[in-house]
């Protein structure tokens, strides 16, 4: 089962790339570009779902830091 789910997702990636390449081939005589990059693509970074503030406020904690005020 395992390596199903790794050939789907190589597939799925290999998928990705040609899209990307024949993107940016169409978008050559244009004399535009494509701006995201094919590994931000097919390798996102995860998203974190906190606000800011909570961020702040686990760093804040995480140094042992006291905010007053």
């Amino acid at each position: 089962m395992r390596y199903a789910l790794a050939r789907i997702e190589q597939q799925s990636r290999d998928e990705l790339f040609r899209a990307y390449v024949a993107r940016s081939l169409q978008a050559i005589p244009k004399g535009e570009y494509i701006e995201a990059q094919y590994t931000d693509l097919a390798y996102p970074l995860p998203v974190d779902p906190r606000s800011g503030d909570e961020i702040a406020e686990d760093v804040i904690r995480r140094l042992g830091l006291e905010v007053t005020g």
